[in-house]
């Protein structure tokens, strides 16, 4: 499986907003998944023991730059 991680950083607004999981269906991406964060700035897809695991590095909830970045467990 292929998948796109658009790690979003502001909307004009906000930092607190949703970045987007896609996945390829064999065509295209499509949306898999909205993940809220904060600032997002990167992110790093890895595995350990055949399990995925996405990274990602936050920057700011728009307060505070005292923000905690996360990983997350994928599940296919």
């Amino acid at each position: 499986d292929y998948y796109l991680f658009a790690c979003n950083t502001f909307d004009g607004n906000s930092a607190v907003i949703q970045s987007v999981l896609y996945k390829w269906d064999g065509f295209q991406f499509r949306q898999e998944l909205l993940v809220t964060t904060k600032a997002g700035i990167d992110c790093k897809a890895f595995a350990v023991d055949g399990i995925t695991y996405l990274a990602v590095m936050q920057c700011s909830d728009g307060v505070s730059y005292a923000t905690d970045s996360v990983i997350y467990r994928l599940l296919e």
